[in-house]
């Protein structure tokens, strides 16, 4: 029952092709704006609550390439996420 509730979620977040511009765009934002981890294997995340009311939990997807997110992390509810494994020097 709990899984139909996150598929319901993000059905709905993603339910306009504006809430899915202005999601990508504020995830590219941030993309650019955090310096990559250097000399560290892990880094923290935080952001500001989803206005929306139907927004259930949070997965933050991530990757090595720009537009390429091969790992995710469900961090439930949190308005802040730490990503473990990071190499150093590279890019996230």
């Amino acid at each position: 029952m709990e899984g139909f509730k996150l598929i319901r979620m993000f059905g709905e977040l993603f339910d306009s092709v504006t809430r899915r511009k202005r999601f990508c765009i504020a995830l590219l934002i941030a993309a650019a704006l955090c310096p990559p981890a250097l000399g560290g294997q892990s880094v923290t995340l935080a952001w500001d609550a989803s206005s929306g009311t139907s927004v259930a939990a949070y997965i933050v997807h991530y990757g090595s390439a720009n537009g390429v997110y091969t790992n995710s992390l469900d961090v439930g509810n949190q308005l802040t996420a730490s990503i473990p494994g990071l190499q150093e020097s590279a890019t996230y």
